[in-house]
């Protein structure tokens, strides 16, 4: 996936802040809960707003699936869990 393309609104956060910018973009929309409880693909829609890349596709731009963000989403986790 690589580094995060974020919309303007989010691009505020320097290079090396974007994990935790990322973290907060994600609770801004309510979608911390949703990724605690296991709710993976709610988040992805929540956050959608910020990242133009995610489904369903906001914005006039090529989106990943929800299949492929679940999975690498999976794969992470076991790499870092």
């Amino acid at each position: 996936m690589g580094v995060y393309h974020l919309l303007p609104k989010a691009a505020i956060y320097l290079r090396f802040r974007q994990d935790l910018g990322a973290v907060e973009l994600i609770s801004d929309r309510g979608a911390e809960n949703d990724v605690e409880a296991g709710r993976i693909r709610e988040a992805i829609e929540k956050v959608s707003y910020e990242w133009a890349s995610f489904p369903p596709g906001r914005y006039d731009q090529n989106f990943k699936s929800y299949d492929e963000l679940l999975s690498f989403y999976q794969q992470q986790l076991d790499i870092y869990s």
